[in-house]
Order: C-alpha cells, then structure tokens, then sequence
C-alpha cells in the first residue's frame, strides 16, 4: 500500500550542532562489491559540509541503487524485474514462483497435516464452521 508523500519543512535544527539545516540533495556514492553508483540524496544539509540528516523516504533511493547493482553485479533480479517479467508472460505469482524455483512447495507431511485439517470442522465465534475439501 503506498502511502502518501507528506510535505516535510524547508528548514530543521540540527540536533547535534544546532545548525540550520536546508532540504536538499547531496551526490552519494553507494557501492555494492566493487561496483559503485553515484546518487542523489535527499536530506537536510548544512550550508558548508556533506553530514545530513534523512528522514522519511530519504534513504529510499539508496535502498533502490543497491537492489539495481545487485541486479547487475549477481544477477539477483529486483522485484520490479521480476513483477515485470511476470506480468509480460502472464504468470501468477504461484506459477513464476514454481517455474523459477524460488518458492518451495509446502512438503508432503504440511500438506497431508492441512488435508486432514480443512476435512474438521472449525469452532468460530461460537459458530461451528465445516470447510469441504
């Protein structure tokens, strides 16, 4: 569920300096196994220095740089790449899952434990509830 941007303020005091801070962006150099991507990062900064501070989805495109150079130094798919490529072969979530073998089917004793389970009846709220199989 996305959540709505809220407005952050222009200006903060920085808690160690007591400094005003200005909202802005500052180059970021994010590297993952050798491999380095520069990124803009928004935060509150001072008016001379790089320290800042983040808050909210500040650290958001980091987190984002980091699963693309895993991408590209591992092969490691994003869940972006993998939503994108599902949806362009038409596959459910459970069938990419099974034909790319990230999902493990439950094993014979978890399904045979559930079989006999959904064959009870299920006491709800005082109800009794019977789940066909």
């Amino acid at each position: 569920m996305a959540v709505a941007k809220r407005d952050l303020p222009e200006t903060m005091v920085s808690p160690e300096t007591g400094e005003t801070l200005r909202r802005g962006e500052r180059p970021f150099l994010v590297t993952y196994k050798g491999t380095s991507k520069t990124v803009e990062l928004p935060g509150y900064y001072p008016e001379n220095g790089d320290e800042g501070i983040h808050v909210g989805d500040d650290m958001a495109v980091t987190d984002a740089a980091i699963r693309a150079l895993k991408e590209e130094v591992e092969g490691i798919p994003s869940p972006a790449t993998i939503r994108r490529v599902r949806k362009k072969l038409k596959l459910s979530q459970l069938e990419a899952g099974a034909f790319s073998k990230l999902a493990r089917m439950p094993s014979t004793s978890t399904r045979e434990a559930w079989s006999s389970r959904a064959a009870q009846p299920a006491n709800c709220c005082g109800s009794s509830i019977t789940i066909p199989n």
